[in-house]
């Protein structure tokens, strides 16, 4: 059973679809009982709004040390 995981997320332009996918990861990790010990989001030069959503992800989620951007 696997009892944590890091999860890795290469985006660029991924404004659109970011919500649903964090929503979706968050859902299958709740529903399978697996703690996430990381989300890394990596931006390949992103020019739309997804730095802006991933920088709020992460200042809600910064107590917990569990997000990065890179």
């Amino acid at each position: 059973m696997i009892k944590s995981v890091s999860i890795i997320l290469p985006l660029y332009n991924e404004e659109k679809r970011l919500k649903n996918t964090f929503n979706k990861i968050s859902k299958f990790l709740s529903n399978n009982n697996i703690k996430y010990k990381e989300i890394v989001f990596v931006d390949d030069g992103t020019t739309n709004n997804s730095k802006k959503f991933i920088k709020r992800k992460i200042k809600s989620e910064k107590k917990k040390n569990l997000l990065s951007y890179t």
